[in-house]
């Protein structure tokens, strides 16, 4: 008897493990973008885009176009030139609340916007001036207010 109670104890441990992956996974497909990270983090940022989707739906396909991949990281911001556009965002920024995470989103896929739409022909990075710079934190500031 006491087996069959070890047994049935470890399959609902592995049932609820299937149950959270296959939740995550899911979040991942109806978003169209990877999310990296523990399984807090990725429920948590699918609850933003859910948020932008519901909400925003104008900045979440701006999302969607210019963010392919969000990380977990110990501190926020976009890599542009990865291919493709990373947003790594910290635990805090996620957890804070949802509006914020969510228009944290926005505002680094604006500074993503910027970085291609200042692509140089050649293919080069594009210069920090053009995307990264004060005045370039000024629009994307401006960008994550209409969204917040």
């Amino acid at each position: 008897m006491k087996k069959y109670s070890e047994c049935k104890f470890l399959l609902s441990i592995v049932l609820v493990f299937l149950m959270l992956t296959m939740n995550v996974d899911a979040q991942q497909r109806k978003h169209r973008m990877l999310v990296t990270g523990s399984e807090s983090f990725q429920l948590r940022t699918a609850a933003c885009l859910d948020l932008l989707f519901e909400k925003y739906r104008e900045s979440y396909k701006f999302v969607n176009k210019h963010v392919g991949v969000i990380a977990q990281a110990s501190s926020s911001g976009m890599v542009a030139w990865h291919r493709p556009p990373m947003y790594q965002m910290s635990n805090k920024t996620a957890s804070y609340s949802l509006s914020w995470c969510a228009s944290s989103i926005a505002h680094d896929a604006y500074h993503s916007y910027l970085y291609k739409k200042f692509r140089p022909k050649n293919g080069s990075r594009t210069p920090d001036r053009y995307w990264a710079d004060f005045k370039a934190e000024r629009l994307a500031i401006s960008y994550q207010v209409r969204v917040a």
